[in-house]
């Protein structure tokens, strides 16, 4: 009977012991995990500020525009690579396309499928 409470005891030190470096470890990674939610939140504090700046250089309207876009869930723009919608990827088809090729430079063109701004950038019918 002795041995098997010698036995339970060297038993539940170790688990103490095991116990502890678990504890340890948690307490370490709620550190490192509260120091990584500090820097995303800086990084988005910091892109929030970039976006309010850049969004006060554009025309009311377009504004507008791209914010009611991105409150429906999606990308409020996206670029225009080949065929295809930068935004929700799907392909344009050619009579669309051509329309938007013939579109002013300064107008205003959507994707088809998701309604995102479409940018025209240099050589986008590549």
């Amino acid at each position: 009977m002795l041995e098997r409470r010698e036995e339970l005891q060297a038993q539940q030190t170790a688990e103490s012991r095991a116990l502890q470096a678990l504890r340890a470890d948690l307490a370490a990674a709620q550190q490192a995990l509260d120091e990584a939610l500090a820097e995303i939140d800086q990084a988005r504090h910091q892109h929030s500020s970039q976006r309010d700046m850049l969004t006060a250089t554009l025309d009311p309207e377009l504004a507008g525009l791209y914010e009611r876009q991105r409150a429906g869930g999606g990308p409020g723009a996206g670029r225009l690579q080949g065929h295809r919608c930068g935004a929700c990827r799907i392909e344009i088809g050619r009579g669309e396309l051509a329309q938007i090729s013939a579109a002013a430079e300064d107008e205003v063109v959507r994707c088809p499928e998701c309604g995102a701004i479409l940018l025209r950038l240099e050589g986008f019918e590549e």
